[in-house]
């Protein structure tokens, strides 16, 4: 099936740039009155298909293709692989490959019908990392942006691979690093967990705290969350300089992969650049300018890319366009890794972030599924269905570049060997007749002399079962092709519309046998086992008989963020739609273009766009004869939902244990409010039935009964001090915490996962883990439940020593139980918890109660010089700071307060014995100490209102209290 999955995922594509404003054809907006759309004319013209679409890769890493100089293999440096980082016999090492090697090889790269070679990153990399257990053979551990790791050869033997593949027809794409560099940064803390901005947001060098995302301020080495250190012997060792100011980077922690720490957070311990700062935008601009300028280089490749903010994008990739366009590289071509199966998820980097394309690991999930794991096609069917997403006025669906395995995730090879144990795995490198080499050839040979097959308009024909078909269609010469594969082990025969009546078929591949399709537009197919065949309709498709007509249809009045914008035409089929939009009095913009049904485009609309502003569109229906049909549609915009302040106190549910000594809890249920719960849930101390709470609610009053009687009185659960109350059969009485012992010791070796599913199929649901696990799982093969009782099923997570957090995603395939991923922060909830399918909150445990702020008392004491003692409960997600104005008028409104003044970051702490001995009455109290970097505002501090304050890990106000100062 590897073949059946290369004719699948159809070739790489590219793409040309262009204005994002409609051109001509639009009057000027005058004051207060819009411009006139642009003319049916104007957008009859915007073009289906830009430049670059039919790109074979050959994708590489120059270290493991072909060393063609010993020279360089330890990189010019002496000493052992802990140095020089080349060890040929262990994989983990620099093995020798080089820039020379592949230019020695390019007729082999050729001959498999390249037209395109990606290299993994070629920058200079910090040759050993950490302990010295790998070495930076892969490329991602840069130091110096400008030149070649010298392991790789030198400028000018990439400008002599950059000519040589030119001269043989194929270009040269790099892969780039926008986000991270080598590990230099470390921290004087030494301690790497996650700090996230609520609770640790940045200070700017008067002490104030500030939003990145909202403005820049002016900051120093101290104002972050934790404070960057730079070991002497590395201080200089990037280029360009800018590089080594560690205020360039975010200094957050280690990323958990989920949640704002996938924007913050250091990825794998490498320095995480603050893609916030103008300053880092702008330096990463001209990092790729000059390899623009110097080198002719046909585009970039770009890392990690869903580990940087949106605006970053739309700001580097719109100025490389320009760049590049300016220095005639009008079909420089951009494209990013998304890691993601959904396209609702990476296709926004392509319309908002201004990227050409992304690579399109939806289809390669979609194509692994369906080729090798024997999914039926209703995957296929799915990912393709969604093309509209990537549609703008540079792009479309068929500049995905289009992929079956990397270097990050494994080879479909390997895929295929892990699907089907059994498989043959030979392989001879450099030889051109291996069989998988003359297969690869064959296709790219196959592709090459009909074209259509890598960028033809492709329509859906048949998805059921085992056997997935489509039609590619070249409208300008009007060939037509029929593709149909099939992953069944036996033979298939099925009939298939082709959109045409009484056209013969000839096989191309797979088959060289002839159909006709009928008056139905059908022919019948059969398709060998675990194969596909290609079809050629002997002759070339006729103008339609009939014009097209167009119905356009706007977004519902109220449109916010992403809104989807369609057209039903109808005509002779084939047709195309060009899609542009006004908002406001603005200039009209270009959306994109559809060729096939369904015709829609996705536009984006700012939180900036008011409510109430007019919204106005316009689609030109274009048909195989050029004739057009055009329609106009106004609708208008709605208003973006204020994010919501972080709230100290969020429960989603209210839930009550029971304990039956005899364990039988059949009849028994939760009445409350007209709400009924049984007591399907299990654990340690016995039953327990959950409600969901309405939003606001204080207190939950409710009753137990069973078989018509009650046990118990009517009792209420004051929300504000717990969310989880505990019973006992023929006690009156609750308790607000778990009795004494009811709960065994946790292992802390592991974490623990319920999880409970509505219509109690649980069949083919996994769970997902990478950071934290012990042993991070494969998509493919996420872990099973190892228990199931009255509540659902139970996950077991064995962790990696020192895990503070466990990032995981419960799965079906495919399907996600929640669309965002998931990380359980042990300091918050523990390790073992509780889920309802579909929710995002968790059902256990409750944490958290009302806070407690009150500015007209004085909990918090100062003594000494730089020390305070409050009495209240710290965790790893929570900090303290005390938070001052010079000029006082801090109150608290609606649970924050009315101005965050300067901070003061406090430091957990104990006591000295002189201390104590001083305030015996504060011994056993909780101490903190100024943080070393705020104490020179300490005397400013004590001058001014001065308040404690507590934070939960999201930024809520936990506790707020005045400070008695001696």
């Amino acid at each position: 099936m590897a073949v059946t999955a290369a004719l699948l995922a159809t070739a790489p594509h590219a793409t040309q740039p262009a204005s994002a404003t409609a051109p001509g054809g639009a009057r000027p907006a005058s004051a207060g009155r819009p411009s006139a759309p642009p003319s049916d004319a104007r957008l009859a013209a915007v073009p289906a298909r830009h430049d670059m679409t039919r790109e074979q890769f050959y994708f590489l890493l120059p270290d493991r293709f072909a060393d063609g100089s010993a020279a360089n293999d330890r990189g010019g440096l002496t000493g052992d692989r802990t140095t020089t980082g080349y060890d040929p016999t262990d994989k983990g090492f620099y093995q020798g490959g080089d820039l020379k090697g592949l230019i020695s090889k390019l007729d082999y790269v050729k001959g498999l019908g390249t037209t395109a070679i990606w290299l993994a990153p070629i920058f200079k990399n910090k040759p050993v990392q950490g302990n010295g257990e790998s070495a930076g053979y892969h490329g991602y551990w840069i130091t110096d942006f400008t030149r070649v790791d010298p392991h790789f050869g030198t400028n000018a033997d990439l400008a002599e691979l950059i000519r040589k593949a030119h001269a043989k027809g194929m270009k040269v794409f790099f892969d780039v690093i926008t986000n991270h560099t080598a590990d230099t940064v470390t921290n004087t803390e030494k301690t790497f967990a996650y700090r996230g901005k609520g609770a640790y947001p940045y200070l700017d060098t008067e002490g104030r705290p500030f939003d990145d995302t909202k403005g820049m301020r002016k900051i120093d080495a101290r104002g972050f969350p934790y404070t960057p250190q730079v070991t002497p012997s590395e201080r200089n060792a990037k280029v360009p300089a800018w590089l080594n100011d560690p205020t360039m980077y975010h200094n957050r922690g280690d990323s958990t992969f989920a949640g704002e720490s996938t924007l913050y957070g250091d990825h794998t311990g490498l320095d995480d650049l603050w893609t916030e700062r103008p300053e880092v935008v702008r330096g990463m601009e001209k990092i790729y300018e000059k390899w623009v300028d110097e080198f002719r280089v046909d585009g970039f490749r770009v890392d990690t890319v869903r580990n940087v903010d949106m605006e970053f994008w739309t700001q580097w990739a719109t100025a490389l366009d320009a760049h590049a366009a300016k220095k005639g590289r009008k079909n420089f071509f951009v494209f990013g890794e998304t890691l993601s199966s959904d396209p609702a998820v990476t296709s926004p980097y392509v319309r908002q972030g201004r990227l050409d394309a992304t690579l399109d690991f939806p289809l390669q999930d979609a194509v692994r599924q369906y080729a090798s794991q024997g999914r039926t096609a209703d995957r296929l069917a799915d990912v393709f269905a969604q093309d509209y997403r990537y549609t703008t006025d540079k792009a479309n669906a068929y500049e995905q570049v289009t992929f079956l395995g990397n270097h990050d995730m494994g080879r479909i090879g390997a895929f295929l060997l892990k699907d089907n144990p059994g498989a043959g795995d030979a392989e001879l490198p450099y030889d051109p007749s291996h069989p998988l080499y003359r297969a690869i050839a064959a296709l790219s040979r196959l592709t090459r002399d009909h074209p259509a097959l890598r960028d033809g308009v492709q329509t859906e024909r048949y998805a059921q079962g085992s056997v997935y078909a489509f039609t590619r269609t070249d409208t300008h010469r009007r060939d037509h092709y029929l593709v149909a594969a099939n992953n069944a082990t036996e033979a298939r025969t099925v009939r298939i519309a082709t959109g045409f009546a009484g056209v013969a078929y000839r096989g191309l591949y797979g088959t060289t046998g002839t159909v006709t399709s009928g008056a139905d537009t059908r022919v019948t197919v059969t398709i060998p086992p675990l194969s596909s065949v290609v079809l050629k309709a002997k002759q070339r498709i006729g103008t339609p008989a009939t014009r097209p007509t167009l119905v356009l249809k706007a977004p519902a009045a109220g449109a916010t963020g992403d809104v989807d914008v369609s057209a039903d035409v109808s005509g002779g089929g084939l047709d195309r739609v060009v899609f542009a939009a006004q908002v406001g009095n603005g200039p009209w913009q270009t959306l994109g273009t559809a060729d096939h049904a369904p015709y829609k485009v996705t536009q984006h609309l700012p939180d900036t766009v008011k409510q109430g502003t007019t919204l106005r569109y316009k689609a030109v229906a274009v048909d195989l004869a050029g004739r057009t049909a055009s329609a106009l549609a106004t609708t208008t915009a709605g208003q973006t939902a204020a994010p919501r302040p972080p709230s100290a106190l969020n429960r989603a549910y209210a839930v009550v244990h029971y304990l039956r000594p005899d364990g039988d809890y059949t009849g028994w249920r939760l009445e409350s409010a007209g709400r009924s719960a049984e007591f399907t849930g299990r654990d340690a101390y016995g039953a327990f039935a959950w409600v969901k709470l309405e939003e606001g609610a204080r207190s939950l009053t409710y009753t137990v009964t069973g078989n018509g009687t009650a046990d118990g009185p009517r009792r209420t659960i004051d929300l504000d001090k717990t969310g989880e109350v505990w019973i006992r059969q023929g006690d009156d009485g609750q308790s607000d915490t778990a009795p004494h012992g009811a709960y065994p010791a946790p292992d802390p070796a592991k974490a623990v996962i319920h999880y409970h599913r509505a219509d109690g199929d649980y069949d083919g649901w996994g769970l997902h883990t990478w950071t934290g696990a012990k042993h991070p799982t494969d998509w493919s093969a996420p872990l099973t439940p190892t228990g199931r009782d009255a509540f659902g099923v139970t996950f077991e997570v064995p962790l990696a020593d020192g895990a503070t957090s466990l990032s995981y995603i419960v799965h079906k395939g495919d399907e996600k139980d929640i669309t965002a991923d998931r990380s359980l922060d042990f300091a918050t909830y523990g390790k073992e918890t509780w889920l309802i399918g579909g929710d995002g909150d968790y059902l256990l445990p409750t944490v958290g109660s009302a806070p407690d702020l009150d500015l007209d008392t004085a909990k918090a004491r100062w003594i000494g010089t730089d020390t305070v003692v409050w009495k209240v409960k710290t965790t790893n997600s929570t900090s303290q700071q005390l938070v001052y104005a010079p000029g006082g008028g801090i109150t608290v409104k609606d649970g924050a307060l009315s101005d965050e003044g300067h901070w003061l970051r406090l430091i957990p702490s104990k006591l000295t014995d002189a201390q104590k001995s001083a305030h015996p009455e504060l011994a056993d109290d909780p101490a903190f100490t100024v943080d070393p970097r705020d104490r020179d505002r300490v005397p400013a501090a004590l001058r001014a209102q001065l308040i404690a304050t507590q934070r939960a890990a999201n930024g809520a106000l936990l506790a707020a209290t005045g400070v008695r100062l001696p």
